[in-house]
């Protein structure tokens, strides 16, 4: 990550010290007045970022430290936030992270400067701290595991205060007079290599407090850079240690949460249910659809209770449809699992409604075939018809709200795949910008692997290509995307055929991909494997059932906007003449203008911009008329025009019935907005 801000004249600060308040006026004073008292003998500068404090800490230091570079944050944005934002302003090699109840002593600073330019594989440092009474503070530490949580943050911590696993964590029994390489340092005093966070990144912002530290001190270890205890560095903390406080507190709850985030993202068990995703997706999807059947069951029994004045047949107790209950659950998942509804897929409520309403329905004439069939007078065909319903929409929400859930989870930085880039150029920096700025993405991106030394936009360059099998493992990478078209097919083949053994899953950004987008499939050709792509081009009939139910929708859109007006009034309307098409507003104008185009065959409701030239060149004697929307209106996102041709040559493709309704439905359920708007009016003036 290039941390480095306006380097202005040579040779510069040799240390930048950063420091984060937050309601410590009077404690900060003190780490400032420290600072100068005892100031490194080469350069340096002094960045205070002020969590919006209430308490006049940003009139202190404008008023008694005018040296000092003082940002005030209008909101309290978390210390990980804070310390990138001063690393980012300042321009030393070397940035001093301490916090504002530190007391920096005589010489300490020049400790670690000296230190770490002796050491050049040392990316982390830290000073010896000590109590306000002298006494030593354990700042260095082994990293955590589920026993040490359970010592430190419950009370088993008090009933084994002597534990052999505190002490270790702790260092207890280790000599603090002599330096040591450790796992990881308290963030209270860290002096950090700007070439080293260059290369792993700075703090972790989704740690709001607490955490950070540990975080950043794993990732350096993984990148092979030193974390160095060193002595000589002596300091005083006025450690409170807030989150230790029996009773419950926002602190505590904080270190909760970050405690949480760290495991999430690092911790075994949370790693392989991201490398087994579609598992538990399945999983997850199943017990929601078993829950969904068997309510769906009890409310048709219930409906068929209530109608038992108008029904003539008896209803009997549940128990005796208990054989009903069972071929209804194997029926209906089993119509699910045919219609693909446990296998991964980008999907939206949208398509996860009409998928189950297909299965669903497949289900219904399943079992409605079965009640005639079967001998037993216990299947019930009425149970049947409501069962049909109600397991749709029971289903459908049940599915619906997973995916909500998981939206909110990654909504706070959960459960995010972690994703490394290769490749170099304008194409991978502009997947780089979009996985950084696309949050509904749910993406993580790690770092890049290139032959240039920067990639842009801040993301570290992990190495280059090559690296790549030896990086995904240590990394704990979930997906790898191949974002420059210039990469070597050796590279990427070979990488393809071993991702499987890897456990991540791949994707190839390649001149190809106007041809992959076709339907494909791998057959054995003379003896050897062959993709074969078949072209489903909409034509024929095809294009002749498409073009009915467009006359058909316009029809009936122009009859329900012509009842109040009558024939005379809607034949009016549409051509745009007379006192009716006067009175509406422009809403109505507009879908009587669209709908027109469509009954005339000018336009479709769902089809290829006007625009896509190249597209409309290569099919527009296959039946493709403009859309009034598309998949192209559906992403959200900011398309270059190429991509806005590959998504209407993938329509073209691959178009169906069930593609279009779905289009249409997502179309509807958007907020009607300018962009739409603007994509409408562009369509017409291509159609005519």
């Amino acid at each position: 990550m290039d941390i480095r801000g306006d380097t202005g004249h040579e040779p510069g600060p040799a240390v930048s010290l950063v420091i984060v308040s937050h309601q410590t006026r009077d404690l900060l004073r003190a780490c400032l007045r420290s600072i100068y008292e005892h100031p490194p003998s080469g350069a340096f500068e002094v960045c205070v970022l002020d969590n919006a404090s209430t308490d006049g800490s940003g009139e202190m230091v404008r008023s008694e430290f005018p040296e000092v570079q003082l940002i005030e944050n209008k909101d309290n944005v978390g210390y990980s936030r804070a310390v990138n934002l001063g690393a980012r302003r300042t321009s030393a090699p070397y940035v001093l992270v301490i916090n504002p109840d530190i007391l920096v002593t005589e010489g300490s600073v020049e400790a670690l400067v000296r230190f770490m330019d002796a050491r050049p594989r040392v990316g982390v440092a830290g000073g010896k701290l000590l109590n306000p009474d002298g006494t030593l503070q354990y700042s260095a530490r082994t990293f955590y595991t589920p026993r040490i949580l359970l010592l430190r943050r419950t009370f088993l911590g008090r009933l084994f205060p002597n534990s052999r696993a505190i002490r270790e964590h702790l260092m207890l029994d280790w000599d603090h007079g002599e330096a040591c390489e450790v796992d990881w340092l308290i963030g209270a005093c860290l002096m950090i290599r700007r070439a080293a966070a260059e290369d792993v990144g700075l703090m972790d912002e989704r740690f709001f407090l607490y955490f950070e530290d540990v975080d950043l001190c794993y990732r350096m270890k993984q990148r092979g850079w030193g974390v160095v205890y060193v002595p000589e560095a002596v300091m005083v903390h006025h450690h409170r240690r807030q989150s230790a406080r029996r009773v419950i507190n926002r602190p505590l709850l904080w270190h909760l949460n970050s405690v949480f985030r760290f495991y999430e993202k690092w911790g075994g068990v949370s790693q392989a249910i991201k490398r087994h995703r579609r598992l538990v997706r399945m999983i997850a999807f199943l017990l929601s659809d078993i829950v969904s059947v068997n309510l769906a069951f009890f409310v048709a029994y219930l409906a068929r209770f209530l109608l038992r004045p108008i029904l003539v047949k008896p209803l009997f107790g549940v128990g005796l449809y208990l054989d009903l209950i069972l071929f209804v659950n194997v029926t209906t998942l089993l119509a699910f699992a045919t219609f693909g509804l446990y296998r991964s897929r980008a999907h939206s409520w949208v398509e996860e409604s009409l998928a189950v309403t297909k299965a669903a329905s497949v289900s219904f004439l399943i079992l409605m075939a079965g009640t005639f069939l079967s001998q037993t007078q216990f299947y019930s065909r009425s149970l049947v018809a409501f069962f049909w319903p109600s397991v749709v929409v029971l289903a459908s929400l049940g599915r619906v709200l997973l995916m909500r859930l998981h939206v909110e989870l990654r909504g706070f930085q959960f459960d995010l795949r972690r994703v490394l880039v290769v490749g170099s150029g304008p194409r991978a920096e502009e997947i780089q910008r979009r996985v950084l700025e696309d949050p509904r993405l749910g993406c993580e991106l790690v770092g890049v692997l290139a032959d240039e030394k920067t990639a842009g936009l801040g993301v570290p360059v992990l190495g280059r290509p090559g690296d790549l099998p030896e990086l995904v493992g240590r990394m704990n990478i979930h997906e790898v995307i191949f974002a420059d078209p210039g990469v070597s097919c050796e590279d990427v083949g070979e990488f393809l055929l071993k991702s499987g053994t890897y456990g991540v899953d791949v994707r190839v950004m390649t001149g190809l991909t106007e041809v992959l987008t076709r339907t494909g499939r791998v057959e054995e050709f003379l003896g050897v494997p062959v993709a074969v792509f078949e072209k489903r081009p909409l034509f024929g009939v095809n294009a002749a059932v498409k073009r009915g139910l467009d006359v058909l929708g316009a029809v009936l859109g122009l009859g329900m906007l012509g009842l109040a007006a009558g024939p005379v009034g809607l034949a009016r309307l549409v051509m745009g003449t007379g006192s009716a098409a006067g009175r509406c507003d422009g809403r109505v104008r507009k879908a009587l203008s669209d709908l027109s185009h469509v009954l005339v065959g000018r336009t479709s409701f769902v089809g290829p911009r006007a625009t896509s030239g190249a597209v409309l060149g290569r099919e527009g004697q296959n039946g493709a008329r403009p859309g009034l929307t598309g998949l192209w209106a559906g992403t959200g996102l900011t398309l270059l025009e190429e991509e806005k041709d590959l998504l209407d040559f993938f329509y073209l493709q691959n178009w169906s019935l069930g593609l279009d309704l779905r289009i249409l439905l997502e179309s509807l359920s958007r907020p009607r907005g300018r962009s739409r708007r603007a994509a409408g009016d562009g369509i017409r003036k291509g159609g005519d």
